[in-house]
């Protein structure tokens, strides 16, 4: 049976500013596809304890879903993380550029340097569209032992935290990918 791991990243999770109803959801949606959840894991918005999470959480797992980190903020940490874990950089995602383009037409004033952030992606991510957000769902891999994760049937993918984008990413891409 595949195996899976969640990961939800945010100070505000582990604070008790807000619940995590996320991992509920998404453990839910794998279980009917026949996945089992080992863990669920809360990580602060911290370098160190979000590396530390997905070395352990791949070594244990297929499959790992994170959710949050990925917004427009200076907290927002996950994307570079997930570049340094993965040894790729940032790039500009043109597909990701038009549909923040198109989201922000009646509000063009909310178009900004932190906002432009988020075109930027792994280059060596697979970008799934989020209709409803702003934040990319990322498909990641990793050499593990001269061996590509994937191909050992190991993947991490990262969407967004916003309870009501995660769940339309869920169902709308990650579940039929």
């Amino acid at each position: 049976m595949t195996q899976a791991s969640i990961c939800t990243i945010g100070d505000e999770i582990l604070i008790g500013q807000i619940i995590d109803t996320n991992s509920s959801h998404i453990s839910q949606a794998l279980n009917t596809l026949g996945i089992k959840v080992t863990r669920m894991v809360s990580i602060g918005d911290d370098h160190n304890g979000i590396i530390d999470s997905l070395k352990e959480e791949l070594s244990r797992n297929e499959i790992v879903i994170v959710t949050g980190g990925l917004g427009p903020t200076k907290d927002d940490i996950t994307k570079n993380v997930l570049c340094e874990y993965f040894g790729t950089t940032l790039v500009e995602d043109k597909q990701v550029r038009e549909h923040i383009y198109e989201l922000y037409k009646d509000r063009p004033d909310a178009l900004n340097r932190l906002t432009a952030t988020q075109w930027l992606v792994p280059q060596a991510a697979e970008i799934l569209p989020n209709r409803v957000g702003s934040a990319p769902i990322m498909v990641l891999e990793k050499e593990a032992k001269g061996e590509r994760l994937k191909a050992k049937g190991k993947v991490l993918i990262a969407m967004p935290g916003v309870p009501h984008e995660m769940k339309i990413a869920m169902t709308e891409q990650v579940i039929p990918y």
